[in-house]
C-alpha cells in the first residue's frame, strides 16, 4: 500500500477489494497511509445470493464483498465519472410502481432547498405535487408554496415514454451495488481464482475512475480481469503477479482480447 500510494497519479484513486474478514483492518491502514480526508467511499457489492446450504448459515450468510476507495489527493480532485443506471419498465410495471397524471408516470421527491423562484418554475411546468388529493397553493405575498390539504409539496420526476411502448428512467448509482452479479450467476467467466471479480464490476470501476488512455495498475492481477477490461476500454495497463501460472493465464487471455479487437 505505501508503494501504491507513491505510484498513484495525483488525480488517481485506489480501489481495494476484500471480504468481511479483513476489510475493517485494511480501512484503518488506508486511512493511515492516505489520510482520512482522502477517503471517498466504501462499496458494498452483493457478490452472491444466499442459496443451498448457505441459507442455513449461523448469524446470517455472507453475501457481500467490500471495496474501499481512497484518492491520492481529494483536493486535486480525482478523476470521477459518476455512473447512471438505465431502467426500463413496461406500462404495467410503471403503473404498479409509479403515480400517473396527464403528463405520464412519475415519482416524487422532497424539494429540499429549492428557492421560491425555482418552485414557481416547476409549478408552471406542472411538476409540483400536492398530497391527499389537494392542490398546490402559491402565496406570493409571503413567498410560500404549500399543499391545500396538508402534507408537504413534492417535485414530480417523470418516466420517459419510449417508442416501443416501454418507459425508462435514469437512476443514480450509490454505494450499494446489487445490480452486478457475482461469479455464481456468471459461471462462464469463472477461471478458478478465489478472489476473481466479474468483468461488469471492473468495467464500472474503470469507467468511473479513469479516462481513455489512462494507466490502470493491478498489482495482484490473478486471472487478469482488470487488464482485459482495461484493454477493451482503451486504457493502458500494468499487471503484476508472483504466480507464474497467473502470468500464463493472463497472457493467453489478453492475446484473445487483442486478437478479437483486431478482427473488429
Amino acid at each position: 500500500l505505501p508503494l501504491m500510494r507513491e505510484l498513484l497519479a495525483p488525480d488517481g484513486t485506489i480501489w481495494l477489494h476484500c471480504d468481511h474478514r479483513k476489510t475493517h483492518h485494511l480501512r484503518m491502514l488506508l486511512e493511515e497511509l492516505f489520510g482520512p480526508e482522502n477517503y471517498l467511499n466504501t462499496i458494498a457489492w452483493r457478490s452472491q445470493v444466499a442459496r443451498g446450504a448457505k441459507v442455513n448459515a449461523f448469524y446470517f450468510p455472507f453475501s457481500t464483498h467490500w471495496i474501499e476507495i481512497f484518492a491520492k489527493d481529494r483536493s486535486t480532485p480525482p478523476i470521477w465519472h459518476a455512473p447512471k443506471k438505465q431502467i426500463r419498465l413496461t406500462a404495467g410495471e410503471a403503473a404498479h410502481h409509479y403515480m400517473q397524471d396527464d403528463q405520464g408516470f412519475f415519482r416524487t421527491s422532497d424539494p429540499g432547498s429549492y428557492s421560491f423562484a425555482r418552485l414557481l418554475e416547476l409549478h408552471d411546468a406542472g411538476r409540483l405535487y400536492a398530497p391527499y388529493g389537494g392542490e398546490v397553493v402559491i402565496d406570493h405575498a409571503n413567498r410560500r408554496i404549500y399543499a391545500s390539504n396538508g402534507g408537504n409539496i413534492a417535485v414530480k420526476y417523470y418516466l420517459t415514454a419510449e417508442a416501443d411502448g416501454t418507459y425508462s428512467t435514469e437512476q443514480a448509482i450509490d454505494n450499494l451495488w446489487d445490480d452486478i452479479p457475482g461469479l455464481a450467476t456468471t459461471p462462464a467467466e469463472e477461471v478458478g481464482y478465489p478472489t476473481q471479480k466479474t468483468e461488469a464490476l471492473l468495467e464500472r470501476i474503470i469507467r468511473v475512475a479513469t479516462n481513455p488512455g489512462d494507466l490502470v495498475l493491478d498489482c495482484f492481477m490473478g486471472s487478469g480481469t482488470t487488464l482485459a477490461v482495461a484493454q477493451k476500454l482503451q486504457r493502458r495497463w500494468i499487471g503484476c503477479d508472483i504466480n507464474r501460472g497467473s502470468i500464463q493465464t493472463v497472457t493467453r487471455r489478453l492475446q484473445r482480447v487483442i486478437m478479437a479487437q483486431r478482427e473488429e
